[in-house]
């Protein structure tokens, strides 16, 4: 049994027909839907999936894998940049980004408080064993990343020195 809702107008947006279409196939073969808007049953999904398969055959697979050659798009005329030393909007609306930046800052601020209070409260309220244990294991795990990331840190920079021939970094 599947657990994703699938719809009849949602099948027929996917194959780009109409609702309509979709729900004569399934009255071919089964009960017609009373809706566009009714889910559908595993056994009316294979269908309809059987049905627009066995009509939409191709003749060779290199029809699906052909690439087709679309002509060069013209470039607009530059217009002056009025925003250089910031980052470009990177495809997404501009009105979006504040309320997303908003949003992100709000839980990684609400990460940083709540955490360590739930890191407590679960301290408190459990064993002295698994208190210890979670302490201990944060401290190393902390410690670990600190000496990685100067390890890693060096490396960078004596490989950034050796390639712009400064020498060797102490």
């Amino acid at each position: 049994m599947s657990f994703v809702k699938y719809r009849v107008k949602e099948v027929a947006a996917d194959f780009g027909i109409a609702p309509k279409e979709v729900s004569e196939i399934i009255g071919k073969f089964m009960e017609k839907p009373k809706s566009y808007t009714q889910v559908l049953t595993d056994a009316e999904l294979n269908v309809v999936f059987d049905y627009m398969t066995q009509k939409n055959q191709i003749k060779d697979l290199q029809q699906i894998f052909a690439v087709k050659p679309t002509a060069p798009k013209a470039e607009a005329p530059k217009q002056p940049q009025q925003n250089q030393g910031r980052p470009q909007n990177q495809g997404r609306p501009q009105q979006n980004q504040p309320a997303a930046n908003d949003q992100k800052n709000s839980t990684a601020n609400f990460m940083k408080w709540f955490f360590p209070v739930l890191s407590v409260f679960f301290c408190l309220t459990s064993n002295a064993g698994f208190a210890l244990y979670w302490v201990t294991s944060n401290v190393v795990m902390g410690v670990t990343s600190v000496c990685i990331t100067k390890y890693f840190d060096h490396l960078d920079q004596k490989k950034a020195n050796s390639v712009s021939g400064e020498g060797t970094v102490k």
